[in-house]
């Protein structure tokens, strides 16, 4: 039983490539590739970092119930024996942020759960991003998350914090024992869901022809992240201090989970907007056919009053071309005597 863990990191196409695990699943079980179902509001596998860090689960909405590590692991081992899969792959991008004693644990728990005959080995896939894009987009993430700061001002964090992820990562497969391969893929936006298939899934269809890249997380420009900032800084939605501390010393304490909770409420907040949205377009289209119905409506009626009024013009127009004729001048005494029987007649 081969364990893949995708680490991420984050800002490196995760959530897309989650998204298409999580759609594929059953197809990928048909080739030996289990992906257990995400517990969580997002698609990725967060449950096992999030259990390593104390994380409460019930944060994310994920369950009401207690989640153990031994519990998830042999339940996602027990499912992927049922869908006759010899492969397990968990894809979460907070994978990048635990270290080795907790990777070890991990490890240990899945080695607990396996069976002799089916011992468990692991792979680790990564992928890097360039430099100057992942401190530009982890920047508008965190702005989004209520960070105040200029960029100027954190870039030195995060760029010790990038480092710091990839020197951890990269050493795991000297760290712990049960890693049989790491992989390395190069993030370069289009294509990441091609890449990881082709890396991690050779025999499947996925390798052959057009993978759908769907871009999962909105982008914002660099004028719409400095009004959030500025509001962050009106608000005072901050960090610690009103600054960003040291990434590593960041996610060990409680700002973590601050984060993990606003990031949820954001997420919530979103998901209930994006329905009010749709329902508002649905009304909107259904105002706007009946409208348009009635502007149809409104062109025929007009139409038919135009032709009427020409029809009466026309009518007029040849009335007063009689009037003004010869011969009604000239037949007028006979129309006056007959005007003068028909009154008799009546008396």
């Amino acid at each position: 039983m081969q364990v893949i863990f995708h680490v991420g990191p984050h800002k490196t196409g995760s959530t897309a490539i989650q998204d298409f695990l999580q759609k594929n699943r059953t197809t990928l079980a048909g080739s030996g590739v289990y992906v257990p179902q995400s517990l969580t509001a997002s698609p990725g596998n967060h449950e096992i970092p999030w259990i390593s860090r104390g994380w409460d689960l019930g944060l994310i909405g994920a369950t009401e119930h207690t989640i153990t590590l031994d519990s998830y692991v042999r339940r996602t081992i027990d499912d992927a024996v049922a869908s006759r899969c010899d492969v397990i792959v968990l894809s979460s991008e907070d994978f990048s942020l635990l270290d080795v004693g907790q990777w070890t644990t991990i490890l240990k728990a899945f080695r607990a759960q396996s069976s002799s005959k089916r011992p468990a080995s692991f792979r680790i896939v990564s992928f890097v991003r360039d430099s100057d894009q992942y401190l530009r987009s982890q920047y508008k993430t965190l702005v989004m998350l209520g960070l105040p700061d200029e960029f100027d001002e954190v870039k030195e964090s995060l760029q010790s914090h990038l480092r710091t992820v990839h020197e951890l990562i990269r050493a795991l497969p000297k760290s712990l024992d049960g890693v049989v391969e790491y992989t390395e893929l190069s993030y370069a936006g289009h294509g990441v869901i091609r890449e990881f298939s082709k890396a991690l899934f050779p025999d499947t269809i996925f390798v052959g022809g057009e993978l759908p890249e769907v871009r999962v997380n909105d982008s914002f420009d660099s004028f719409a992240i400095e009004v959030m900032r500025q509001g962050n800084v009106l608000a005072g939605l901050v960090f610690d201090k009103n600054h960003l501390l040291d990434w590593p010393s960041f996610h060990t304490k409680g700002s973590a989970r601050d984060v993990a909770e606003r990031r949820h409420k954001l997420y919530s907040a979103y998901e209930l907007s994006k329905s009010e949205r749709e329902a508002l377009l649905l009304e909107r289209n259904g105002l706007t056919a009946e409208r348009d119905s009635l502007a149809s409506e409104r062109d025929v009626l007009t139409a038919e009053r135009d032709a009427l009024q020409l029809e009466r013009d026309s009518l007029t127009a040849e009335r007063e071309a009689f009037l003004s004729s010869k011969s009604w001048r000239l037949t007028k005494p006979l129309r006056d005597i007959a005007r003068v029987f028909r009154s008799d007649a009546r008396e």
